[in-house]
């Protein structure tokens, strides 16, 4: 893990990453996910949700939070749709 303070950055590897997701349970990766959007929201203020397909190109970390959140939104309404069975 690397902090630069000055940037206000902080890098994990990517097997700590996956370590990490793999003990996460659904619930808590989708909640991550959605902090992730938030936080690239406020990178790229104006750029809504739906038109993120332009700055996939800039960013594969980003590409791989929008399509986790894209299946955690998916999951969560087949939960609710499923929820009275």
């Amino acid at each position: 893990m690397h902090r630069d303070p000055d940037a206000k950055i902080l890098t994990i590897h990517r097997l700590v990453q996956l370590v990490l997701r793999d003990k996460m349970d659904r619930e808590t990766q989708g909640l991550w996910s959605e902090r992730a959007v938030k936080a690239m929201s406020k990178v790229f203020p104006g750029a809504e949700f739906e038109r993120w397909g332009v700055l996939l190109i800039l960013s594969p970390v980003l590409l791989q939070r929008y399509n986790r959140l894209r299946i955690y939104r998916a999951i969560r309404r087949m939960r609710k749709k499923h929820a009275h069975i």
